[in-house]
């Protein structure tokens, strides 16, 4: 059984990828079950998803595109050092 792969929506955001299985016989291609599509976002927990779903040469194309652009983490909120003050000397 061979598989057809499409990289659709690839953009420096995120891909969509649509995966179809199928039979070739005579040179017509039978499709074997449903397509699947999966969702990657271009942060580090998706790429290595990426990394251990996707086979090359797929896998250069949405790393190259995706090079350089990972949006930046959000900054952790601060804190307000007189509310731990307050909230230490309520401890006590």
């Amino acid at each position: 059984m061979k598989e057809e792969i499409f990289l659709d929506d690839l953009n420096e955001t995120g891909v969509s990828i649509l995966t179809k299985k199928y039979l070739e016989e005579d040179g017509k291609k039978y499709y074997v079950g449903s397509p699947h599509r999966q969702a990657y976002a271009n942060n580090s927990l998706d790429i290595d998803r990426l990394k251990k779903d996707i086979s090359e040469p797929y896998l250069s194309c949405i790393l190259k595109i995706w090079e350089n652009k990972m949006p930046s983490s959000p900054a952790p909120p601060e804190r307000n050092p007189d509310f731990l003050i307050k909230e230490s000397e309520n401890k006590s």
